[in-house]
């Protein structure tokens, strides 16, 4: 779901918030809970958008913005700090 399909993210949004599951979701423990920027969370790719505004060096390339290699390192160095912090 790219940033540009907002009728989707709309959707996504609306399902998250009405599931019947989100009140036993730990946001203390769940990092970027909600999720969704437009609800009040984040996500990994919140977090690579903040570094990398074009979406070009963390990405595998403009039609396919999943994290190329260096994108899933800073990934999983964020999760492990998240980690560290929660069950430490």
């Amino acid at each position: 779901m790219g940033k540009k399909d907002n009728k989707n993210r709309i959707n996504f949004c609306k399902h998250m918030i009405e599931t019947p599951y989100v009140q036993f979701m730990n946001d203390k423990k769940f990092l970027g809970w909600p999720i969704m920027p437009e609800i009040g969370g984040f996500n990994v790719d919140s977090f690579l958008d903040d570094i990398d505004k074009d979406r070009t060096k963390y990405r595998i390339d403009d039609g396919d913005t999943h994290p190329n290699a260096e994108g899933h390192s800073i990934i999983s160095d964020i999760l492990y700090d998240a980690y560290k912090k929660n069950y430490s």
